[in-house]
């Protein structure tokens, strides 16, 4: 990435950028692990084909090193990854522990 690809956070923004990040990437996580299992189709019927087909859906919505489900959980992570890195920059800009607690309270989605 160049330095043009990056995001610049101002001393003003970088808590409510991390809030906003922390907790979307939370909810996006915890949400996708409460779905999993309904993501999984079920055979429609007691045949072959409705058993194949379904486990053919759950491996790519699911199981698949690159499913659906996967991808979102992958990109929960980024949202998670960045807030760290958010965190740090508001830990250089000054801002104490009890700062970016405040943050994550004062945070309505």
């Amino acid at each position: 990435m160049g330095l043009d690809d990056r995001v610049r956070v101002t001393r003003e923004q970088v808590l409510a950028a991390y809030a906003v990040l922390r907790r979307e990437g939370e909810w996006l996580r915890d949400r996708l692990e409460e779905l999993q299992d309904d993501l999984r189709l079920r055979p429609c019927g007691g045949d072959p084909v409705s058993r194949d087909t379904a486990e053919v859906f759950s491996w790519k919505f699911v199981q698949a090193p690159d499913s659906i489900y996967r991808q979102y959980l992958k990109y929960s992570q980024t949202l998670l990854d960045a807030a760290v890195e958010l965190r740090v920059a508001a830990e250089t800009y000054g801002f104490t522990e009890s700062d970016i607690a405040e943050s994550l309270a004062r945070y309505r989605p």
